[in-house]
């Protein structure tokens, strides 16, 4: 039973090790994602043209 605890202890710190050795790649990927999320360019463009048609 203890040798299952270690391979899981040692798992996790092999895949933690991998997340913070790529953390400036995976961040730079969230960024890329919000700015993408929180882009309304188009939104707005729909909404102004349904406005514009409304009046």
């Amino acid at each position: 039973m203890e040798n299952i605890g270690n391979e899981i202890k040692k798992a996790f710190v092999k895949v933690f090790n991998g997340v913070t050795n790529n953390k400036k790649e995976i961040l730079r990927g969230y960024e890329e994602g919000v700015k993408e999320l929180s882009c309304t360019e188009d939104l707005d463009e729909t909404i102004d043209f349904f406005i514009l048609e409304a009046l």
